[in-house]
């Protein structure tokens, strides 16, 4: 879309350096004696989807609106014969939509958009954050520079008391923002750039052998039925390659076939798209015999729900929520002394075959990971018992 007033060029086009996503960003090129100024829509498309917009655009698109703000900007400017970059990004706000705080937010709703409703969630957090820090007061994202990030990362520490770990995510989430700032040519350097990063700690979310051995071997008349009914999905989990609970309540009946359920992980969709293949064994069976009550999915929580909705969202976090509930008071009745999450299962799972000196590449492709790498960071290297069993060794017998 380009349109032509006076000398003044106006061009809806997509930024042909993809994003991290894979995704590109939607910007406006404006041309005034050949100069060229880019203005972000916040907006994100794939190449087919920007072919099948430019071919017939959508006049409800976010992109559209900015496109038509600009234009009618432009020309009122034009007519009374003011046109400036400075007079444009005033009579269009763009002051304001380059506020740290609305770039945030706006990249927060493409999230949204997009079905990535878990990082939607980081990145709302971050926002809320950064918000907080500047007092609400909207500030232009040239401001946020390298002192400002680095008092920001302070005041999460000693203000927020966010541990290191929470710390490092949002200052890789608030990097992947202003990467895209500069994609989009609002600002031309990271200010997050040489800044200190926290090491996020080794959490070993797995637990004992005795304590997993509880939880697999408890019978229903040990414990509440609504908790045996919950810890029957921890199970399936842990028998499940470790999956996560999104994917469970996503596997279909269709997937499980030739004594296997066979599944694309949600995280690697777009990225890989590999296929994990969870055999069905007896306890895995066990586990979801007596809750697999749904019709075309293998569950039945999100039956007749769009996939990559709010709503799925909002009921995949509620059974994660049922199922950790109820893993607590598992945990309390058995006398399990370490906590127990769905993402326990998958540490389990992991650590148990390690154990057992299953091979990392095996583990690698179980998990579903797309490297070996993510492997090998995800079991933190030997296990206390393997250590001191290796340390005896040392002694001759």
């Amino acid at each position: 879309m380009r349109e032509k007033i006076g000398e003044v060029t106006l061009h809806l086009t997509i930024n042909n350096q993809p994003l991290k996503s894979g995704k590109h960003t939607i910007c406006i090129r404006v041309q005034h004696k050949n100069a060229n100024r880019y203005y972000s829509t916040h907006c994100e498309m794939s190449k087919s989807e920007w072919k099948r917009f430019e071919k017939s655009p959508d006049s409800d698109h976010p992109a559209m609106t900015t496109y038509r703000t600009f234009l009618e900007a432009i020309k009122s400017l034009v007519r009374d014969n003011a046109f400036s970059f400075s007079n444009l990004s005033q009579a269009t706000n763009r002051s304001r939509g380059n506020h740290i705080q609305e770039i945030l937010l706006e990249h927060t709703l493409q999230l949204r958009r997009d079905g990535k409703h878990n990082t939607a969630d980081m990145y709302n957090n971050l926002y809320v954050c950064v918000n907080e820090f500047l007092k609400g007061k909207p500030t232009p994202i040239t401001s946020f520079g390298p002192d400002t990030c680095r008092s920001f990362v302070r005041w999460l520490t000693d203000k927020r008391h966010n541990n290191p770990t929470t710390v490092a995510i949002k200052m890789r989430n608030l990097t992947a923002v202003m990467n895209r700032a500069i994609e989009a040519k609002m600002i031309t350097r990271n200010p997050m750039s040489g800044i200190r990063k926290p090491q996020p700690r080794r959490r070993d979310l797995s637990i004992s052998p005795e304590s997993l051995k509880k939880i697999l071997s408890v019978g229903p008349s040990d414990l509440p039925d609504d908790s045996y009914f919950w810890l029957l999905h921890w199970r399936a989990l842990y028998y499940g390659n470790g999956m996560n609970a999104r994917d469970l309540l996503r596997i279909k009946r269709s997937d499980v076939r030739d004594g296997e359920i066979v599944f694309t992980r949600h995280k690697t969709e777009e990225s890989s798209g590999k296929k994990v293949h969870v055999a069905l064994i007896h306890q895995l069976y066990e586990a979801l015999e007596p809750i697999s009550k749904g019709k075309r999915l293998l569950l039945p929580y999100l039956e007749g729900i769009k996939e990559n909705s709010m709503e799925e969202h909002a009921r995949i976090r509620q059974v994660v929520k049922n199922i950790n509930m109820h893993m607590r008071a598992v945990t309390a009745i058995l006398r399990i002394p370490e906590k127990v999450t769905t993402y326990t299962a998958r540490h389990c799972f992991a650590t148990v075959l390690q154990q057992k000196n299953v091979s990392i590449e095996f583990i690698s492709n179980a998990l579903g990971h797309s490297s070996i790498k993510t492997t090998q960071n995800y079991l933190d290297g030997y296990t206390n018992e393997q250590r001191v069993k290796n340390a005896r060794l040392l002694t001759p017998q």
